[in-house]
């Protein structure tokens, strides 16, 4: 990364806002006009862009690949998706910060996910302290994965449960929450909140469905207690494996 977020104000920060980076996740486009009305990019310092307008089309997850798993991606690719990402970090390089937000049909609150857990990543969730983090690191996906884990800005990733019906007034607020402290807080003042967030990292897959799985609630397991994350999101996987961390651990995968 090459811009150190503790050391700057966040009003000179510009941030960029992605949306439907799945065609079927389109709930938060109207969010971000209704913010637009609000909040003026120009005078709040943000800007947004839809991540897959093809697929918003067909109003299908994707056209010929995962777009948030088509990262660094190639401008001449074959596939549409992998031209894409390689638009998208291009585009991210305009910008001093990156949210791109998500939509799960699993009944989760509204959380933030690093996929890459560096200082400036961590520091970029402190906007939104009243949201759980969750640490979903993998080295293999450093060669092909999500686009905000090869951007060299601040990225993070907001993920957002679609069959709430107040998804979009929740998801405004957030929003809005987010760029009164964007223009108001020092990042000082802001990183201090960390350590009293909550922190969950991704340890694995559940390989059969357990009837007491809750969202982000704990179950004993064999193996010990773990929360469960994104229940019913995909066909193959009945839930994501997630323990309790601190802060201070997330460091390790620096």
């Amino acid at each position: 990364m090459n811009i150190n977020l503790r050391k700057q104000l966040l009003p000179e920060l510009k941030l960029l806002f992605i949306v439907s980076t799945h065609g079927n996740e389109g709930f938060s486009i109207p969010v971000l006009k209704k913010l637009v009305t609000k909040y003026p990019r120009d005078e709040w310092g943000y800007d947004w862009i839809i991540g897959n307008p093809e697929a918003l089309k067909q109003k299908k997850r994707f056209t010929q690949a995962d777009l948030n798993r088509s990262a660094p991606g190639d401008l001449n690719s074959p596939l549409y998706e992998e031209r894409r990402a390689a638009e998208i970090i291009e585009i991210a390089e305009g910008y001093d910060m990156i949210v791109d937000i998500h939509g799960t049909v699993s009944p989760c609150d509204m959380v933030k996910i690093i996929s890459r857990p560096t200082v400036e990543n961590l520091a970029l969730t402190a906007i939104f302290p009243e949201l759980v983090n969750i640490i979903w690191y993998s080295a293999r996906s450093l060669k092909k994965g999500p686009t905000v884990q090869f951007m060299t800005k601040p990225a993070i990733e907001l993920e957002c449960a679609m069959t709430d019906p107040e998804i979009e007034e929740k998801l405004f607020q957030v929003l809005a929450r987010a760029l009164l402290m964007k223009r108001e807080m020092s990042w000082i003042k802001l990183t201090a909140t960390l350590a009293q967030q909550e922190w969950f990292q991704v340890t694995g897959r559940a390989t059969s469905y357990d009837t007491q799985a809750k969202e982000l609630q704990p179950l004993v397991t064999e193996q010990g207690t773990v929360y469960p994350f994104l229940t019913n999101q995909y066909r193959e996987t009945p839930y994501y494996l997630l323990k309790r961390i601190k802060i201070e651990d997330t460091f390790l995968y620096q």
